[in-house]
C-alpha cells in the first residue's frame, strides 16, 4: 500500500543538484499529489542584492507563494531547510490548513544556519546532524539518502585510486595536499576536482599534478562516471558540520570505499573499517593496506530515498 496515497503535499526545497526533482518523483510514486516551490527567491537576483533589499525580496516572495496556494488545501506541508520562509508566512499557511501536518527536515547544521526560532512552526522536526539533535531535544536524527542511479552499476575501468570533488578550496586543498604527502607514494593515482573560478583561470598558467579546477559544477552523470572509475572517494566536510554529507551516503551505496574527515560516521550502523577510513584534518593518514582491503558488504537499504521519505512521513503515535 502506498503510504501517501491521495495525500496532498505542499513541498518547499531549494533546487540543489536537482535533488528536489528526485524527491518530488518519489513522493508521486508513493501516491502523493505534490505542489512544489523553492524555499528561496531567484538565486542570482537575491545573491547580488544588499541586505536591506533582500528583506524586501523575501517578503515579496512569501506573499507571492501565499497567493499561489491560498485556494488549495494540503494534508502535509513539507519543508527542507526553509531558510527564507518566514514564521509569519508559515503561520498563515497553518491558518489556511489547520489540520495539516507540518514537517521540517534540515540538511544544514545550526552552526551554518540558525533555525532555532523556526522549530515552533512544525509538528515533526528532523535533522541530518547528530549534534544538533542533541542540542535541540525535539529534533529527530535522520541521515540523508541516495538515489537509485548510485546502485545501477555500469562497467567502468578503474583509473584513480583516490578521487574527490567539491568547493571550499581554502579548507579542502590543504587537507588533500597533506594527504598526498603522507601517502609518500609517487605511483598513487589521485584526481581532485575543486570548484573555483579564480583557480580555474590561473590553472591555464600553472598545471598541478593532482588538482583540476572547475568553473562550474560537473553534471550528475559525470560525477557518477568518476565515482565508478575510482577505488575510493575522499569526502571532506565543512569543519562546522557534524552531519554526514549526501556524498557519504552515495559513495557507500555505490560500493566504493570512503575516506572522510567526519569522525561521527563511526556512530552509524554501516560503519566498517574495511570500507571507511576516518582521517585527521591536520594530519590525514590512510593506512597502507586500506585501498587493498576487500570491501565488506553492507546493507544500505535504509538509506534509499524511499526509506528516507517513509521516515519523514511516519509520525509517532500520540
Amino acid at each position: 500500500m502506498k503510504i501517501l496515497q491521495n495525500k496532498k503535499i505542499l513541498f518547499f526545497c531549494y533546487p540543489f543538484r536537482k535533488y528536489n526533482l528526485h524527491i518530488i518523483d518519489e513522493l508521486k510514486k508513493m501516491g502523493a499529489d505534490v505542489t512544489y516551490f523553492s524555499d528561496s527567491p531567484d538565486y542570482m537576483l537575491f545573491r547580488k542584492s544588499p541586505s536591506s533589499i533582500k528583506k524586501i525580496i523575501i517578503n515579496l516572495y512569501n506573499k507571492h507563494l501565499l497567493n499561489e496556494i491560498r485556494e488549495k488545501r494540503f494534508d502535509f506541508v513539507f519543508v527542507i531547510k526553509g531558510e527564507y520562509l518566514s514564521n509569519i508566512f508559515l503561520e498563515k499557511i497553518r491558518l489556511l490548513n489547520p489540520d495539516s501536518k507540518f514537517i521540517l527536515y534540515l540538511w544544514d547544521s545550526s552552526t551554518n544556519y540558525n533555525y532555532s526560532d523556526k522549530l515552533v512552526c512544525f509538528d515533526q522536526k528532523l535533522s541530518f546532524d547528530r549534534l544538533d539533535c542533541e542540542k535541540y531535544k525535539d529534533l529527530t536524527y535522520l541521515p540523508l539518502f541516495y538515489i537509485d542511479t548510485f546502485k545501477k552499476k555500469k562497467t567502468y575501468n578503474l583509473i584513480y585510486d583516490l578521487f574527490s570533488i567539491g568547493g571550499g578550496v581554502y579548507y579542502r586543498k590543504p587537507i588533500l595536499k597533506n594527504l598526498i604527502a603522507n601517502l609518500n607514494n609517487p605511483d598513487i593515482k589521485c584526481m581532485f576536482y575543486l570548484l573555483s573560478k579564480k583557480d580555474f583561470i590561473l590553472g591555464f598558467l600553472k598545471k598541478e599534478k593532482y588538482f583540476r579546477y572547475l568553473f562550474l559544477p560537473i553534471s550528475h552523470n559525470k560525477f557518477i562516471e568518476k565515482l565508478f572509475e575510482s577505488t575510493a572517494i575522499v569526502d571532506i566536510q565543512h569543519e562546522k558540520q557534524a552531519g554526514l554529507t549526501m556524498r557519504t551516503i552515495e559513495v557507500l551505496a555505490s560500493g566504493k570505499k570512503l575516506i572522510t574527515t567526519n569522525n561521527h560516521i563511526k556512530e552509524e550502523s554501516f560503519y566498517n573499517e574495511n570500507n571507511i577510513c576516518v582521517i585527521n584534518r591536520e594530519n590525514p593518514i590512510i593506512p597502507a593496506n586500506f585501498l587493498k582491503r576487500k570491501m565488506t558488504p553492507v546493507d544500505m537499504s535504509n538509506y534509499t530515498l524511499h526509506s528516507f521519505l517513509t521516515n519523514i512521513f511516519s509520525f509517532p503515535e500520540e
